[in-house]
């Protein structure tokens, strides 16, 4: 099963290993199934290996320091041997063991008199450092004399940055008739004059032709005052949709390790291009339209299309 938490993917396999009376080939190919499926699991992801492993991996960690955390319940028989050998093998460790509990919070399995350990959760050591607690509650069972293992994983809280909002021109209101109207009118008063008549150089020119137009589309249509609450989709076409939903698709695939890091990066740069011609083509129809009024300001506007492409 496999689980995101933030940003963290963890992944948790459950167990139940043969019991005491089967044979040595049956004990033997269970942990070579199980070592292979752990072994499957991404190294970036959290493993928690864990349920009934019908072993009792003692009090003590005399011999297996490195995965046996010194807290244990009991004595150590060969299963739990096993146990503490497959961790050993897969660079793990009894995640039971590592906490100092009263006895109560030991015992996984209790029936009448007898009491004992043999449910386990084992992590990496390298993730030694996201456990805050490990203890069994013994007020509960989850099936018959089983006692539920409850593991307390700290994870990294994903802080959302606020972006900085930056106001931008509201360019779609040229859509509307009025808007248009007052755009066009004040354009042909500050731009009356024959362009190629102009005064200046053709830097000057084009400055001055600029710097009307943002002026004009400031006065007539205005700034955004705050976040939109719906994204401006005025300039979106079947390219624009069709690329966006291949770059999710690979970035869902990459996460998966489905596919390498590249396939989603040319997948995310074809969008941006897919968008940024998308836009610059509805702007240059839009204002197109606008200015559409005779030969002297068509040829005005080339110029400003050529300049700005």
């Amino acid at each position: 099963m496999k689980l995101m938490v933030g940003e963290t993917i963890f992944t948790a396999i459950s167990v139940y290993a043969p019991q005491c009376g089967l044979s040595e080939e049956a004990k033997d190919g269970f942990y070579d199934r199980l070592i292979a499926v752990a072994s499957e699991v991404s190294e970036k992801e959290v493993l928690a290996v864990a349920g009934d492993f019908n072993g009792h991996v003692g009090k003590t960690s005399d011999g297996f320091e490195e995965v046996h955390g010194g807290n244990g319940y009991g004595e150590r028989n060969t299963e739990g041997e096993r146990i503490l050998e497959f961790g050993f093998a897969m660079d793990m460790l009894v995640a039971n063991t590592v906490f100092k509990k009263r006895e109560s919070h030991l015992v996984t399995y209790e029936s009448g008199t007898a009491k004992t350990q043999v449910d386990y959760l084992l992590v990496r050591k390298k993730d030694r450092k996201l456990l805050s607690d490990v203890k069994v509650i013994p007020s509960e069972e989850i099936v018959a004399q089983h006692k539920p293992v409850v593991c307390d994983f700290k994870v990294k809280k994903v802080c959302q940055v606020k972006r900085k909002f930056i106001p931008r021109r509201k360019i779609w209101r040229l859509n509307e008739e009025q808007v248009k109207r007052e755009f066009k009118d004040q354009v042909d008063e500050l731009l009356g004059t024959n362009p190629r008549s102009a005064s200046g150089s053709v830097e000057e020119q084009w400055k001055k032709l600029k710097d009307t137009l943002l002026t004009v589309t400031e006065q007539t249509c205005g700034w955004t005052k705050g976040p939109p609450r719906h994204k401006v989709t005025w300039w979106w076409n079947e390219e624009v949709e069709n690329s966006i939903k291949e770059k999710r698709k690979l970035w869902s695939d990459w996460k998966r390790e489905l596919v390498n890091k590249e396939m989603y990066l040319v997948a995310k740069r074809t969008a941006r291009r897919a968008i940024y011609k998308a836009k610059t083509e509805a702007e240059k129809a839009r204002f197109a339209d606008i200015l559409r009024r005779d030969d002297e300001k068509n040829e005005v506007f080339r110029i400003l299309l050529e300049r700005s492409a």
